[in-house]
């Protein structure tokens, strides 16, 4: 995944685009594995991702790894 800093209206921006107001997404924390080589600790608790809110189970499995 990435991590992005962003303003206050892209946030807004970011969660019109995921449709959090349509239930489409949900933003949610997301505790990090291991805290960016200068992140600071208040930045790194404050990670949210978007979580999506639909059924998965009829999806088709993708696999554990991504392509490169």
């Amino acid at each position: 995944g990435e991590l992005w800093a962003v303003d206050a209206p892209a946030l807004a921006a970011l969660d019109a685009f995921e449709g959090v107001g349509e239930g489409l997404y949900a933003r949610v924390p997301a505790p990090l594995a291991e805290r960016p080589a200068g992140l600071a600790p208040a930045d790194a608790a404050r990670a949210e991702m978007y979580l999506y809110l639909g059924e998965i189970a009829a999806r088709p499995r993708l696999g554990d790894t991504w392509p490169v």
